[in-house]
C-alpha cells in the first residue's frame, strides 16, 4: 500500500509539474499561414503580372535576380486573419543555400482598412540552413505604413499579408524557400468567461462561522436549516483562494423550502478592503440568482478572495436552503479562458486504487466564444 501512494504521489507531482510548463495558444484558423497555397512575388518597376510560386516539397522556393531592384515583395495567396490582438509574434523559417544575399526582411501586415504595416528585422542568410526569424509586434500606431485610411494605427482586426525581403545587390540570381509562418497572440478583445464557483458538493467544505442553522453536506448540494437571523459560512479554501480577474456577475443556484431568505457574499481585495454584494432575496421553490459585480469590483485592487457568504432568515419561520452550485463571469481575453483540471473520477480529486484508469487531464474552454486551441506541454 506505501508503494501504491508513493507511485500515485510521483504520478501527482508530474502532472503538476507538467501544468506549470503547459504553454497555451489561442488559435482560430490554426494560426498558421496557409504557404501550400503559394505566393507572389513583385518586383518594383516591373509591370508584367506578379509569377506564382507553388508549394513543392516543404516549402515555396523563391527566385530573383537581385541586379533588377533593390527589394521584392511577397504575397500571400492566402492571407491569415488574425484574432485581435494586444501583442502579436510571428515567426517564419526559410532554407537558403550559402551566399544568399538576403540582410533584412520585413513582415507585413493590412488592417481592416487595408493599410499596410512593415516591422522589418535584420535577418542573413549568408550562412545558408535553415533560418527562423521572429518579429514582436504591439498593438496601437506604427510609422512605417501605407495606403488605406493611412492614419499609423493597427485598426484590427489584422491579417498577415506576406513580407519584404531587402538584400545585397549581388549576383544575377538569388533563392531561397519559405517553409512556414506561424502566429501567436495575446491579449486583445475580451471574451464573456464562465466558471464554476463552489459546487457545494464533497469538493467544498463549508461550516458555521457564526449565527443560527444548520449544515448538512449531501453528494451534490449543501442543505442549510434553522435559518435565523444571519448565519455566516465559510469554507476552508476562502484564504487560499484568489481570483486574478475582474468578475462581472456572480451566478447562484439554490431552493428555497421554507422561511424567508435573503443572501449576500463579502469579497476582500489586495488592499484589504471588504466589498459586500447587495442582498437578494430567495423565492420559494428553485432560483436562480445573478449577483451583479461591475460595479461592486470597479475599484478593486486584484486579486480577490472570497471572505463571507451570509445567508440572512427573516419572519417567524426558519429557513431551509439547498445550494445547489455557483459560478463567476468574468471579462478575460480568450487565451486565458482554457483551464487545466486533472481528473481522478471523483470530487476530492484523490486517484483511489484499482481506479487508475479514471487519471487524466482536461482542458475545458469557459468562454462564450468557440475556436481552437493549440497546446505545448513543455517538459
Amino acid at each position: 500500500m506505501k508503494e501504491l501512494r508513493m507511485k500515485l504521489k510521483r504520478v501527482m507531482l508530474a502532472a503538476l509539474a507538467m501544468f506549470a510548463a503547459i504553454a497555451f495558444a489561442a488559435a482560430d484558423d490554426g494560426l498558421n499561414v496557409d504557404v501550400k497555397q503559394g505566393v507572389k512575388k513583385y518586383v518594383p518597376g516591373v509591370k508584367t503580372p506578379p509569377p506564382n510560386y507553388a508549394f513543392a516539397g516543404e516549402g515555396v522556393e523563391i527566385s530573383w535576380n537581385p541586379q533588377d531592384s533593390k527589394y521584392i515583395e511577397l504575397v500571400f495567396n492566402r492571407a491569415l486573419p488574425l484574432p485581435e490582438f494586444t501583442k502579436l509574434s510571428v515567426t517564419a523559417k526559410f532554407r537558403s543555400p550559402a551566399g544568399c544575399p538576403v540582410r533584412n526582411i520585413g513582415l507585413r501586415l493590412t488592417d481592416k482598412t487595408n493599410e499596410t504595416f512593415q516591422f522589418s528585422r535584420s535577418v542573413s542568410f549568408r550562412e545558408g540552413g535553415i533560418i527562423e526569424a521572429t518579429w514582436d509586434v504591439a498593438a496601437g500606431q506604427w510609422p512605417n505604413s501605407w495606403g488605406g485610411n493611412n492614419d499609423k494605427k493597427l485598426d484590427q482586426p489584422m491579417k498577415i499579408y506576406g513580407f519584404g525581403v531587402d538584400y545585397a545587390p549581388e549576383g544575377m540570381e538569388a533563392k531561397f524557400e519559405l517553409l512556414s509562418v506561424s502566429a501567436f497572440v495575446s491579449g486583445g478583445e475580451n471574451a464573456r468567461t464562465t466558471r464554476p464557483f463552489y459546487n457545494f458538493d464533497m469538493g467544498d467544505s463549508f461550516r458555521r462561522l457564526w449565527g443560527h442553522g444548520e449544515l448538512t453536506q449531501g453528494m451534490n448540494a449543501l442543505t442549510v436549516t434553522g435559518i435565523r437571523g444571519e448565519l455566516t459560512l465559510t469554507e476552508r479554501m476562502y484564504d487560499l483562494r484568489y481570483f486574478r480577474s475582474r468578475p462581472t456577475k456572480l451566478l447562484l443556484d439554490a431552493e428555497l423550502s421554507a422561511g424567508q431568505v435573503k443572501v449576500l457574499w463579502m469579497f476582500r481585495d489586495a488592499a484589504n478592503k471588504q466589498l459586500k454584494t447587495p442582498e437578494l432575496s430567495l423565492k420559494q421553490g428553485k432560483n436562480s440568482l445573478e449577483f451583479d459585480l461591475a460595479t461592486v469590483m470597479a475599484e478593486a485592487q486584484l486579486p480577490l478572495r472570497v471572505e463571507r457568504f451570509i445567508l440572512i432568515g427573516q419572519g417567524d419561520v426558519p429557513g431551509t436552503v439547498r445550494l445547489t452550485g455557483s459560478s463567476l463571469v468574468t471579462e478575460q481575453p480568450l487565451i486565458e479562458s482554457l483551464d487545466f483540471d486533472i481528473a481522478t473520477g471523483n470530487a476530492l480529486h484523490v486517484l483511489k486504487q484499482g481506479e487508475e484508469n479514471a487519471f487524466r487531464l482536461e482542458f475545458v474552454n469557459r468562454s462564450n466564444r468557440s475556436g481552437k486551441f493549440n497546446i505545448d506541454l513543455v517538459f
